[in-house]
Formats: structure tokens, sequence, C-alpha cells
């Protein structure tokens, strides 16, 4: 076998592996794999080469995941470029690069960006002949605008998004295909949404179960769907049921966080010795970050989430100051993340003033 038809083989090998680890949700393991079939394919076969652009997307997605946003709208903006040039901007793949570019700035807070771009993707998949609105650049490019309607207030306007494409991923898919039940669980929230939470709750019981099944209880999309759940169980006033369920749910973000600080704490470990070799040589090594006594700056966004839901659920059970320290941390720590203008970071604040509110009588 020639040399680079043996490295486009590896290539393939590796990109089937780091799928692996995406669904395990060992993201740093996926990224190297990226990484390094990136670097191997574009010194054999040139930046342009179509394989090596699809692992470039396939290295943003998983950055998003990862929720480097920074990082990820680097990578993707520098592919959709190079994807416009080289494939065309009505290409699948571009559409693909396009959207996920798109979802980075909905989660930066980017909203008008975002569903501009969202609905281009749309227009473009349903006036293509090999794409159309069933394909899956035209239930992705929905699905994407479908939760930027969610987490923007305005669920009505999801609500034919998701169910099309839930309709449409359960036919073509099956029901227990990840991506049947990223949809339902959208599906779940836009019922809850629009305050009909018996419904809803019923869509995420199901996709929360399959998801323990299939994943285990600490995944991040289990997680994502048990907090789903509670807020279902918040709508219907149960706040007792869902408190039950968020601390489960914010313990598992805590203990995912927790690991995380230990395995950067043992790098720091590894970084000693070149740091008293730097001491000898008179080279002051950089100060330590100040972490507190918690490890709020590994927790995920959706740990964020979390932490945000408890305290908010504290509040109504009585439970205020509790509930206080908890949205303080949250406010903080997005805060530090994604700027005080954020739409989470004022959601945060929002929460705070009120429970003080509750405190002092106003």
């Amino acid at each position: 076998m020639p040399g680079t038809a043996r490295g486009v083989e590896l290539a393939k090998k590796k990109l089937s592996i780091a799928s692996a680890f995406v669904q395990k949700g060992r993201l740093g393991d996926a990224e190297n794999l990226y990484r390094n079939c990136i670097a191997s394919l574009q010194a054999e076969m040139g930046e342009d080469f179509e394989l090596a652009m699809m692992c470039e997307g396939l290295l943003g997605q998983v950055l998003l995941l990862a929720e480097r946003l920074s990082d990820a709208e680097q990578c993707l903006d520098a592919l959709h470029k190079r994807q416009c040039r080289v494939l065309g901007p009505k290409h699948p793949h571009t559409v693909v690069t396009s959207g996920n570019l798109a979802t980075v700035y909905r989660k930066q807070g980017q909203v008008s960006r975002a569903e501009e771009s969202m609905k281009a993707c749309i227009a473009v998949a349903d006036s293509s002949p090999s794409m159309g609105e069933a394909s899956p650049e035209g239930l992705a490019s929905r699905s994407n605008l479908g939760q930027l309607y969610l987490s923007t207030g305005k669920p009505w306007l999801a609500q034919p998004l998701i169910s099309h494409v839930f309709e449409q991923r359960q036919a073509q898919l099956g029901a227990g295909h990840p991506l049947t039940l990223k949809a339902l669980n959208d599906l779940g929230n836009v019922y809850c949404g629009l305050g009909q939470f018996e419904e809803a709750k019923q869509l995420l019981s199901v996709c929360l179960q399959v998801r323990r099944n299939t994943f285990g209880d600490g995944h991040q999309d289990t997680l994502r769907c048990a907090h789903d759940l509670a807020q279902a169980m918040v709508g219907q006033g149960a706040h007792e049921h869902a408190v039950a369920v968020l601390e489960e749910c914010f313990a598992k973000h805590q203990s995912i966080a927790a690991e995380k600080a230990d395995s950067n704490n043992a790098q720091g470990r590894q970084n000693q010795t070149a740091e008293a070799l730097m001491e000898s040589l008179s080279v002051a090594p950089q100060p330590a970050t100040e972490n507190g006594d918690t490890n709020d700056e590994y927790l995920t966004l959706e740990g964020l989430q979390s932490m945000h839901a408890l305290g908010v659920s504290f509040a109504a059970l009585d439970r205020v100051g509790e509930g206080i320290a908890l949205i303080r941390r949250c406010c903080a720590e997005r805060k530090r993340r994604v700027g005080e203008l954020h739409p989470d970071t004022l959601q945060a604040r929002s929460s705070l003033g009120a429970c003080l509110r509750l405190i002092s009588g106003d």
C-alpha cells in the first residue's frame, strides 16, 4: 500500500477511536487524536485535503463540547474560510462548520449574530439538491436555531423546529440514537418553556432513563437531562423533588470538577523540578492561581446551571442562606468566564437580588 493510502487509513482508524472517546466524555483524549490526525494529514496531503478539514471540524466540535469557546471559534472560523474557498459556501461540510460556529456565538451571548447565521444555514440546506430539510445538515441547522430560541425564552418559535427534528431523527436513526435522544431532550424543554410541565416530565423521564442505561449517571448528557427534568418539577411546584434531583446532579458535577482539579495539580507537581531549576537560575516562576476551597473554575457550564438551579430551589424552600451562597458562587464564576453582561451572568445576578430581597423583606 502506498504511503499516502496508509496515512489516510491510519487517520480513519484514529478518527473512529476519537469518536468513541467523545461518546465516553474523554474529550482531552479525543482532542489529542484529532490534532495528531490533522498534523499528519496536512504534512502529507496539505491543509486543503478534505479529510484533514473534516478532522479540523471534529476538533472544533470537541473544543465546543469542552466549552473552550475562544479556541473553538478560532478553529472553526479558520476552517470555515478555507472550506468556502476550497469546497464552496454551499457544500454540506461548510454548512456544518457554519452551524457549529453559530453555536459558539450563541454560547458567547452573541444572539443576533448566531440567529442570522443559523437561519442562513437552514436556507442553504433547504435549497440544496444534495441536502434538503430532512438531511443531517438541515436537521442540525434547525436543532441549533431551536436551541437558540429556547435559551432566549421563545419556546413557541422553537417548537416547530424541534418537533420536526425529533420526528425525522426518530424515523431515520431510531429511538435510542444519541441524536434522537438529544432532540427528545430538547422537545421536553420546549414543553417546559410552554408551561406544559407534565408532558415535559414524561419526555424527560424517558430520555433520562435511556441515557442512564446507555451512558451512565455521570455522563454530561445524562446530567443535562436530569437538570432539565428538575426544572419541569420546579414548574409544577415540586421543589423538594427538584432539590433531590439537583443535589445528586450537582454532586456529580462537583466530583467531575474535583477530578479535573486533581489532574491539574498532578501536572503542577510534575513542573516542580522545572520551577526549582528556574529558581536556581534566578528566574521567578509564575505565581499559582488562588482557587479558594472550591473547584468552581473546573465546573462545566452545565455544572454552573445546576448550581444556580439548586440555589434557586433552596430559596423556594426557605433555605435562603444556602441558596444565596450557591448563587453568589455561580454569579462570580460566570462573571469570570463570560463577563458581566452575558445573559447567564445577568440571570444569576437577578436571582441573587431576588434572594437578598427575601431576607430584607422587600
